[in-house]
């Protein structure tokens, strides 16, 4: 199965063409996503930001509801000899 998007561009008329002169009109071009590897890769990464800043929330709530043990817990003291 492959992804297709289409693109479709308007015309650019130049300065004093006819009025009754007949326009060409573009029709759309088919494009798969292979192609755009550009765009793919921008909706990775911006689909893997927004997972990795779901999960850093997660973590900040977890952390400022936390208290005093489990913090201390979190980062034992070490003796020192």
């Amino acid at each position: 199965m492959t992804n297709i998007v289409s693109v479709s561009t308007n015309e650019n008329t130049p300065i004093g063409q006819n009025i009754g002169s007949i326009k060409n009109t573009m029709s759309p071009t088919e494009i798969s996503i292979q192609q755009l590897p550009n765009l793919a890769s921008n909706w990775s990464t911006f689909l893997r930001d927004i997972t990795n800043d779901r999960k850093l929330r997660a973590e900040r709530i977890n952390r400022q509801s936390e208290n005093v043990i489990q913090f201390i817990n979190r980062f034992p003291l070490l003796e020192s000899s």
